[in-house]
């Protein structure tokens, strides 16, 4: 296929063509199929005619699995599995089919991610603080002034925030020695802040990393469990990597061409 062509229509397609050849040559065994979630569209895959078996990751743009993304670990009761691994079940009836949901939490995956994050944080926070910097610069010619200065620079933060204050700038009108009494003029005002953390956002940003959620269309628990299902999902790895080792230039193989 083309690189450009769509996942969730090129793997409907691909389903179909196998499903329908299965019947052409009377093959019964049955099969699963395993996908990402780009197999997971409530138009195609969780229509009440399709009949096969399905394994595949729920796309984390659901409000349904958000909400369980996001939920406390600590409200969790969590099922302990090999290699760092933690899942939790559920049923879910999205799109009107009946299904299993499972969350799945990983250990090495939540530390690689939670390194992206303090990486990612430390790098705003430089950016904000140069700005910042440049901005406590500048002289105001009044308080609103100063704040719709600095509004912008809030609103394009989803992670931090600017603690600041706007401090009047006195001067006297006449240079040399003031007079006795003189309290002298506003001449404008500045700003000053520090960058800090929103800790409440971070926290929930974090309870997400390391998760994501499987759905399967087998809701026997007992033939097919959570760890078959963790297990068939990570498989496709085996696949990718032996397709990508095809791919390779060194993989010296005659290149065939039709005229």
């Amino acid at each position: 296929l083309s690189g450009n062509t769509s996942d969730k229509v090129s793997l409907q397609e691909t389903i179909q063509k196998v499903e329908s050849f299965k019947k052409q040559i009377n093959l019964d065994l049955p099969f699963k199929w395993v996908a990402d979630a780009a197999l997971y569209t409530r138009d195609k895959l969780l229509k009440p005619d399709n009949k096969y078996s399905w394994l595949t990751r729920v796309p984390e743009t659901i409000k349904q699995a958000r909400d369980l993304l996001e939920m406390p670990g600590e409200t969790i009761s969590w099922q302990e599995q090999e290699k760092g691994y933690k899942t939790f079940s559920t049923s879910s009836n999205y799109g009107d089919i009946e299904q299993r949901w499972m969350l799945i939490y990983s250990s090495q995956s939540y530390q690689r991610e939670q390194a992206k994050l303090e990486e990612k944080l430390e790098k705003e926070k430089a950016k904000l603080t140069k700005q910042l910097w440049h901005l406590s610069k500048e002289v105001f010619a009044c308080q609103k002034d100063a704040h719709k200065a600095v509004k912008p620079l809030i609103k394009q933060q989803d992670l931090l925030g600017i603690d600041y204050k706007i401090e009047a700038i006195k001067g006297y009108s006449q240079p040399g020695k003031p007079k006795e009494g003189d309290q002298g003029i506003i001449k404008g005002y500045q700003l000053t802040g520090e960058v800090i953390e929103n800790k409440q956002r971070i926290e929930k940003v974090l309870t997400r990393k390391g998760r994501f959620i499987l759905a399967t269309n087998d809701l026997d628990q007992e033939s097919y469990s959570d760890q078959a299902m963790l297990e068939e999902y990570k498989d496709q790895q085996k696949v990718e990597r032996g397709f990508r080792f095809l791919k390779y230039p060194w993989f010296m193989v005659d290149s065939v061409y039709l005229k």
